[in-house]
């Protein structure tokens, strides 16, 4: 009998290291990602268990559709929406937009319309 409980207590340990880990990890995480969507733009900025979204002409539904299963995948906990717009500034320890420029830890990026690239062509 006392084997089964050592046996037991050492798969207990085993599993509450894994889930620590796993923790761990979602709140270290930080990553871009960029869906590729027909009616809008939409882009996440994860940070530990926080999301930092980019959506112009999506509804709610087409949002969740498109991101919510990563974003569980992720573990995100805290989710922000931001609109992008000439007045958009935003200021965090790892993300500064002050669009239509974009810095997320050492990447910078700079976000375009295409419908108005099309036309200045």
């Amino acid at each position: 009998k006392g084997k089964w409980l050592m046996g037991l207590a050492g798969v207990l340990i085993l599993w509450g290291l894994q889930q620590t880990h796993a923790v761990w990890r979602n709140q270290r995480q930080a990553a871009m990602v960029m869906y590729s969507l027909k009616d809008g733009r939409l882009v996440d900025f994860i940070m530990g268990e926080t999301v930092i979204t980019l959506s112009d002409s999506l509804s709610e539904k087409q949002e969740n559709f498109a991101a919510q299963s990563h974003r569980i995948a992720c573990g995100i906990q805290d989710k922000r929406v931001l609109y992008p717009g000439d007045s958009l500034f935003y200021e965090d320890h790892k993300l500064l937009i002050s669009w239509p420029y974009v810095q997320f830890h050492d990447l910078l990026m700079v976000f375009m319309d295409p419908l108005h690239t099309r036309q200045e062509l």
